[in-house]
């Protein structure tokens, strides 16, 4: 027996936990379930938008069966919700589903008075087919082990996305990326973020995880990660991860501790000042560095978005009420072709969500994606979490199943929250097209599951 009253409280604590532990189990037993159906809808939606990242798929038809694989998921999701809604174990997720009503009932009224309302409303159908599917069906018809499963799906395809690049890079230049390194992928940018994605996932299981071949193994992919995503000059991707590791210190403390996390912020803050280093480095050794390979004008971080984000504030200038219509812009005619392989696309590349939503969408537009921010956030772990995952982290006694659903929460809020900054500076969260705005929102999906089931 210890003399002091520590060694009780803790004892305490632990089966406190461990009742947590068993209710948990109880009530995933009786929620819904997802159907082998909707898996695997989900599955191939996953998969052909991984596809479509790369420079060798993208100009297949896989652009259009993409679209045909979401509507396979809202189909049988949709199915799956339905029936859930008959059995005793259906539940409600906080304020989710009326915040996301009055956000695409806010949307859908700028298609109404849009400049092109074909093409606005089916750039807002595809979008709002997403956020119901992932914000307001699959966090019904889930249990938290399989949002646990979403987790490990995501890592999955981002690291096979890394390692196709490694193995199958596009020796040819790409337009607009220079020397930068863009791999497999459409353009330096793109090859940023799945790296980051892939840095980010991978640091997050080596702070965890027991298994010291697993450890060594997400330490080479972190490794690997964090230099294609320096290698690529992306400059949002290399912020988003400085943040992320930051969230991590904060919700790690003990884990963290020591130089490799140090070494990687250090790391973080010089890819953001010299983006282009590794390519200068390069060219010196193999003595091909010539005054047209300096990439100088890239050390501009700013260079290639100002044009982007003065012509969308002029169109905003043009019609502050009600904009030019959803995802759409100012050079949008009000001639254009039904093409399904454009529902992702417009005039220009959206880089910043803000001011994508005021030129389309007028003032409505940032009011309306502040809900969808409110949504994220609102994922958070609370302190009662974070104070189990500080003292029962490393604990064998009750490292169980049900405390992995814990660090999947804490990752799974982490991951969205950093790609909701990197799109104030490049991509965009609001394409049902894009697997970055895919990932976002079913990592949202995700966190709200286990959130609920935290608390």
């Amino acid at each position: 027996m210890a003399v002091n009253g520590s060694r009780i409280h803790l004892n305490e604590n632990r089966a406190e936990f461990g009742q947590f532990l068993r209710a948990s189990r109880q009530r995933s037993i009786h929620s819904p379930v997802m159907s082998l159906p909707t898996w695997l809808s989900l599955l191939g939606y996953l998969f052909t938008l991984a596809l479509t990242q790369t420079i060798y798929f993208g100009l297949f038809k896989l652009m259009d069966l993409r679209w045909a694989m979401l509507a396979a998921l809202v189909a049988s999701s949709a199915a799956d919700w339905i029936l859930s809604r008959t059995r005793r174990g259906y539940r409600a997720h906080g304020k989710i589903g009326q915040i996301l009503a009055i956000y695409l009932l806010a949307t859908l009224g700028t298609v109404i008075y849009a400049e092109n309302w074909i093409f606005s409303g089916m750039r807002w159908a595809s979008h709002a087919a997403m956020l119901v599917v992932f914000l307001l069906i699959l966090p019904q018809i889930i249990v938290p082990s399989q949002a646990r499963r979403m987790l490990d799906i995501l890592k999955y395809i981002m690291a096979a996305l890394l390692i196709y690049s490694f193995l199958r890079p596009f020796i040819e230049g790409i337009p607009d990326t220079g020397v930068l390194y863009h791999g497999a992928m459409g353009n330096a940018n793109t090859m940023g973020h799945v790296a980051f994605i892939t840095a980010l996932l991978f640091l997050h299981s080596l702070l965890v995880s027991k298994v010291p071949r697993v450890r060594r193994l997400c330490g080479a992919l972190v490794i690997a990660a964090v230099i294609t995503v320096w290698q690529s000059g992306a400059r949002s991707s290399i912020l988003a991860l400085v943040i992320g590791v930051l969230l991590l210190l904060y919700y790690y403390p003990r884990e963290t501790q020591g130089l490799a996390m140090a070494g990687i912020l250090l790391g973080g803050l010089a890819m953001v000042s010299f983006p282009t280093l590794p390519a200068q480095i390069s060219h010196f050794v193999v003595k091909k560095y010539t005054t047209e390979n300096r990439v100088s004008a890239s050390l501009d971080a700013l260079r290639s978005r100002r044009p982007i984000w003065s012509a969308a504030w002029e169109g905003f200038k043009e019609r502050p009420l009600v904009g030019w219509g959803f995802g759409a812009d100012r050079k949008m005619t009000q001639e254009w072709e039904i093409k399904l392989t454009a529902v992702g696309a417009v005039e220009r590349d959206a880089v910043n969500d803000f001011l994508f939503m005021m030129e389309g969408c007028g003032i409505i537009g940032p009011c309306s994606y502040l809900l969808l921010i409110h949504i994220v956030l609102k994922q958070r772990p609370t302190r009662s979490q974070k104070s189990i995952l500080q003292r029962f982290s490393r604990d064998r006694e009750v490292n169980s199943g049900a405390m992995d659903l814990h660090h999947a929460h804490v990752v799974l809020f982490i991951l969205p929250t950093c790609l909701l900054f990197l799109n104030q500076f490049d991509n965009s969260a609001l394409s049902a097209g894009n697997l970055i705005s895919v990932t976002t929102w079913l990592s949202t999906a995700s966190a709200a599951v286990l959130r609920h089931e935290m608390n």
